[in-house]
C-alpha cells in the first residue's frame, strides 16, 4: 500500500526545535508529511519566522483574546481544520 502524505500543523511558542526536525525529516524524506500551518500564542516566537521562510503559513492565536480555555482550544482547532491540517 502507498503511503500517504499527511498534513501537518505545528504549534509552537519558541524557537521551533520541534519544527526544524520535522522540516528536517521531510527534507530527507524519512517524514511523508507537508506542514499546512505553524500556530503560536506568542506573536515575538522566532518559530514564526522560520516557517514563513521556509513558505509555510503562520499564524498568532494569543490566548489572552479569549474569555475561557474552551473557546481558544475551539478557535485554534477551526483555525488549524480551515488549513487542512489532519495531525498536530
Amino acid at each position: 500500500m502507498p503511503s500517504r502524505t499527511i498534513a501537518l500543523g505545528i504549534l509552537a511558542s519558541g524557537r521551533g526545535s520541534n519544527l526544524h526536525a520535522i522540516l528536517d525529516a521531510i527534507a530527507k524524506g524519512r517524514l511523508d508529511a507537508e506542514v499546512k500551518l505553524v500556530l503560536s500564542d506568542k506573536p515575538a516566537a522566532p518559530a514564526l519566522d522560520h516557517a514563513r521562510s521556509a513558505g509555510i503559513a503562520a499564524t498568532v492565536v494569543p490566548p489572552a483574546d479569549f474569555a475561557a480555555r474552551e473557546t481558544y482550544d475551539a478557535h485554534v482547532a477551526r483555525v488549524l481544520g480551515d488549513a487542512g491540517v489532519e495531525l498536530v
